[in-house]
C-alpha cells in the first residue's frame, strides 16, 4: 500500500471558479507546458488507484478546481476518495477556523524548514502534506494506517461532494428566484386582491421540476406569494411527508393552513374557475 499527497494550483478563481494549472503528488514508500488533458489520464489513473490511499490539504477546494477543469475539457469527473489533512489538524488541535498549510507547517517544523519549499508549488505543497501527516501520526504515537482509521470522518468522495455543492447551488438559486418572485408579484398592478397570501415550503428548492410548476402557477394565476411564514395564510408544501415535517416545525406559532401542492393546485384552479 502506498499514500498519495496531492495538491493543485490554479491560475486564477474568477468567480470561484479555479482553472487548475498545475497538480503535484508525491507518494511515500514507492519504489523506483502542457494543458491539463495531456496529463489526465495520469492523474486518473494515479486517484482512482486502489492500492492508493489519496490525502489532500483543504481537499474541498481541490475537488471543485478538478471538478471544474474536467468539465472545461469534456472529460469525467475522477472518482475516488481522499482524506482531508486540514480537517484533521483542526479536530486534533480543536481550531474551528482552518489554518493554512504554510502556517501549519511552520509551526511544527520552523521557518528554515518551510523556506526549502516553492510557496504555492504543487509538488512542494504535497510534499509538506506529507511531512505534516507523518508529524502527526508520530504525535499521536500511531501507524499511519491507525491514524487514518481514526479520523475516517475527514475522508470526502469526489463524487458524492460534488453533487452536495451543485444541490447547494441549486437550492441557493431558487430561493433568490422565489425572493425575487414574491417581490415582483407584489408591486405588480395586475394582483388579484382576492387571492389569499401563500409561502412555499424550503423543500421545493431542492426540487427543480416541482419548483418551475410552481412558479408557472404563481405567474399564471397572479397569486400573491410572500416570503415570510408569518405574513402567510397558506403554506404550501411537496407532499405530505413535508407537510406533517413543516406542521410539527411550526406548532401552533402561526395561523396558517398547510396544504400539499397537489391540494394547492386543486383548490386554486377551482377558486380561479381554470381547468387543471
Amino acid at each position: 500500500m502506498k499514500y498519495l499527497f496531492f495538491d493543485i494550483e490554479c491560475s486564477n478563481c474568477y468567480d470561484k471558479e479555479g482553472k487548475i494549472c498545475e497538480f503535484g503528488y508525491t507518494i511515500l514508500n514507492e519504489q523506483g507546458e502542457k494543458e491539463f488533458p495531456t496529463y489526465y489520464e495520469r492523474i486518473k489513473a494515479r486517484l482512482e488507484d486502489n492500492n492508493n490511499i489519496i490525502i489532500g490539504f483543504s481537499a474541498e477546494n481541490d475537488l471543485q478546481y478538478l471538478s471544474y477543469t474536467c468539465s472545461r475539457y469534456g472529460l469525467d469527473m475522477i472518482h475516488f476518495k481522499c482524506y482531508d489533512i486540514q480537517k484533521i489538524n483542526s479536530i486534533i488541535n480543536g481550531e474551528k477556523n482552518k489554518r493554512s498549510l504554510k502556517n501549519i507547517f511552520i509551526e511544527m517544523f520552523g521557518h528554515n524548514e518551510y523556506i526549502k519549499y516553492k510557496a504555492h508549488c504543487a509538488k512542494y505543497d504535497a510534499e509538506m502534506v506529507s511531512k505534516i501527516f507523518i508529524e502527526l501520526c508520530n504525535r499521536k504515537k500511531l501507524s499511519l494506517k491507525q491514524f487514518l482509521e481514526e479520523y475516517k470522518s475527514c475522508m470526502i468522495d469526489s463524487i458524492e461532494y460534488l453533487n452536495s455543492i451543485k444541490n447547494k447551488s441549486h437550492r441557493k438559486a431558487n430561493r433568490n428566484k422565489w425572493r425575487k418572485l414574491c417581490k415582483e408579484m407584489i408591486d405588480s398592478s395586475e394582483q388579484t386582491p382576492i387571492q389569499k397570501t401563500m409561502t412555499i415550503s424550503s423543500c421545493f428548492y431542492d426540487d427543480n421540476n416541482l419548483f418551475k410548476e410552481l412558479v408557472l402557477l404563481v405567474k399564471k394565476l397572479k397569486l400573491v406569494p410572500v416570503k415570510k411564514v408569518e405574513e402567510a395564510e397558506i403554506a404550501v408544501c411537496v407532499d405530505e411527508i413535508d407537510l406533517n415535517r413543516l406542521n410539527i416545525e411550526l406548532g401552533d406559532k402561526y395561523a396558517i393552513k398547510l396544504m400539499t401542492f397537489v391540494e394547492y393546485k386543486k383548490t386554486i384552479y377551482c377558486e380561479n374557475a381554470v381547468e387543471i
